[in-house]
């Protein structure tokens, strides 16, 4: 059986000094090398990470790029908490089994091997850490850290119900970006957050994953989060820490590939290559929350509706014109076959877009500000076209009066995507940006920042591989009224027209062909 035996370093009551040894807080300027014989007595806080180790907040997100001293800060924060709170439980997370066993617990083992502490698998040891690495004991104090997969081999959930002993003093996230997408995490947090101490943290570590990765948007969410203290971190902030030879190969890729250097190091996901169809788009110009929308006037509605065929995704995407003649997207609609196991039937598509009209005119009045409203349905669609027509014939609900269905024929895709782009690039179209948590099921709004962050070219094609549902409905709601380059370039003015005549301006400089 292994153990690692090392003698103990004593003051002069004899108590371990390592024990009672205080983290050091330091400033950028004063950084002292952070080597992997880190110990109790040599653990450096960065000025970045500070707030971790105060009691401001509960809740933490953290997300970097490489090499940023994350694994490090969590190995002080684990030692503080430990000796802060002996008799509490403190819970590490990692997305799959596999991935527990080369988590920060082998850190761990080795910050205490080096801080002269007696540490290993067999049960004699003060720090004892069984071969099964699921667990860290000290016979000198009750509580214990608990190392946890969030799912299975088969993404099941797996934290669900877990219950331990003691209360929770801490509870930490590694690599969440692993995870399959945000629900995980969440409901990960539901287990645990009910467990925890008074005084208990939680925090959530990841390093930062291109655009259109779930991790941005749960990171970007958790940022307007009062509650929630959000620190980002790269490898310049520990710089001084680094050893020369890694400071060398960061420096070497940034000279080599600077876009990688970005990506990886500095976690940039707007970090762009020659490939990313969108590369106007920026969250931070681009995306707009729901308040900053009740600033301006909907004149007109577009909703472009991407029909779908077997194993494609029904997409619906509404496009609001406001008042000074820029646009923005609203609340977009999707059924996705991959997450439901079964592909709509036109009747059912039909019946899916009926609800989502009544929910659009619910939270944007349709019917009470008689707003002209248009459904731009692919042209291929002539069966899907019918019967929404039927639909508009025989439907009760009133909001129907105001709707009017399109057949979409623009299809030159390279001169619709340049439209896209301008539009973005001109700042004339601007996405709504709102928390999934306030929608319900397949109605919410970052799934479509996603799309159009994730679509790449391939062969001078979209990649056909990358789904683009949503940015094919954004085409099919934004081209009718965007394909007239005045839209795009000089921007209507509301003060300019009455209401009607204003309308009637669009409509003309849309150049509308509305089906019958």
């Amino acid at each position: 059986m292994r153990t690692k035996k090392r003698q103990r370093r004593r003051s002069k009551n004899g108590r371990n000094s390592c024990k009672r040894e205080r983290l050091c807080v330091i400033d950028e300027n004063e950084y002292r090398r952070l080597c992997d014989d880190i110990t109790a007595s040599t653990v450096v806080v960065p000025s970045v990470y500070q707030e971790v180790f105060l009691d401001k907040y509960r809740y933490f997100i953290l997300s970097s790029g490489r090499l940023s001293g994350k694994t490090s800060i969590l190995v002080g924060l684990w030692w503080a908490t430990v000796n802060k709170f002996p008799d509490r439980d403190i819970v590490v997370l990692q997305a799959t089994a596999t991935e527990i066993k080369d988590s920060i617990i082998n850190e761990i083992e080795k910050f205490l091997s080096n801080s002269g502490l007696d540490v290993g698998d067999a049960q004699s040891c003060e720090w004892y850490i069984p071969k099964s690495k699921s667990y860290i004991s000290s016979s000198s104090r009750k509580g214990r850290t608990y190392f946890y997969p969030i799912t299975d081999s088969k993404g099941g959930q797996r934290s669900r119900g877990i219950n331990t002993p003691n209360p929770l003093s801490l509870v930490l996230y590694e690599e969440a970006q692993k995870n399959k997408d945000a629900n995980v995490v969440e409901q990960s947090v539901i287990t645990f957050i009910r467990q925890l101490d008074a005084e208990a943290k939680l925090v959530i570590v990841g390093n930062n994953e291109t655009a259109g990765h779930w991790f941005v948007d749960y990171v970007f969410d958790k940022r307007k989060d009062p509650d929630w203290c959000y620190i980002y971190a790269n490898c310049y902030h520990i710089w001084e820490l680094l050893n020369e030879q890694t400071r060398k190969y960061v420096e070497s890729v940034k000279a080599a590939n600077y876009t990688e250097f970005r990506r990886v190091f500095l976690g940039d996901i707007n970090a762009s290559a020659s490939d990313v169809v969108f590369p106007q788009f920026d969250r931070s110009k681009h995306y707009k929350r729901a308040y900053e929308l009740e600033k301006k006037y909907i004149t007109t509605l577009f909703i472009g509706v991407d029909h779908a065929t077997a194993n494609d995704t029904f997409a619906c995407v509404p496009v609001a014109v406001l008042d000074d003649g820029t646009t923005q997207t609203l609340e977009v609609l999707y059924d996705d076959p991959e997450e439901t196991n079964r592909t709509l039937s036109p009747v059912e598509q039909c019946e899916l877009l009926d609800d989502f009209l009544s929910f659009l005119d619910n939270r944007y009045g349709i019917e009470a500000n008689q707003l002209p409203t248009y459904l731009s349905v692919d042209s291929a669609a002539a069966t899907f076209i019918a019967q929404l027509r039927h639909l508009k014939r025989t439907s009760k609900k009133k909001v129907w009066r105001f709707i009017k269905i399109m057949s979409f024929t623009a299809k030159k895709k390279d001169m619709n995507l340049g439209i896209i782009k301008n539009a973005f690039a001109y700042g004339v179209l601007t996405i709504l940006n709102e928390g999934t948590k306030l929608y319900d099921g397949r109605v919410n709004t970052h799934r479509l920042a996603r799309e159009i962050e994730k679509q790449r070219y391939k062969n001078r094609k979209l990649d056909p591989k990358i789904p683009n549902d949503l940015v094919d409905a954004l085409e099919y709601g934004l081209i009718p009224y965007y394909s007239n380059c005045y839209n795009l370039s000089f921007p209507v003015r509301r003060r300019d027209y009455l209401k009607s005549a204003h309308v009637e301006e669009i409509r003309k400089l849309a150049g509308l062909k509305i089906a019958a």
